[in-house]
């Protein structure tokens, strides 16, 4: 695999789960995209939700009447915890 980038903070990916939108490129796309991160020796993480569809962050989300589009509080909940997490990590704790 040719290197065509290189990355010099961590990084965090917070994905749904289920996707009937995505399905079969979303299993590849993500594969391929560990194998570079692992390539360049990246600090990365990748969160899944379960039962957590596209959108799951958007309350909105729901009003789209789309099969792959929900919203998840939960989900939603939890990632937001995830990103405060990694951000403090990154930049201190807020005071």
């Amino acid at each position: 695999m040719k290197t065509i980038f290189t990355l010099t903070l961590p990084a965090l990916a917070l994905i749904f789960s289920v996707s009937p939108l995505f399905a079969e490129v979303r299993k590849e796309t993500i594969q391929k995209c560990q194998a570079a991160l692992e390539e360049i020796k990246a600090d990365w993480q990748m969160i899944y939700y379960s039962g957590a569809k596209h959108s799951f962050t958007n309350p909105g989300a729901d009003q789209a009447g789309l099969d792959g589009l929900k919203y998840d509080p939960n989900a939603d909940q939890r990632s937001w915890r995830h990103m405060q997490d990694f951000f403090n990590e990154l930049f201190g704790a807020k005071k």
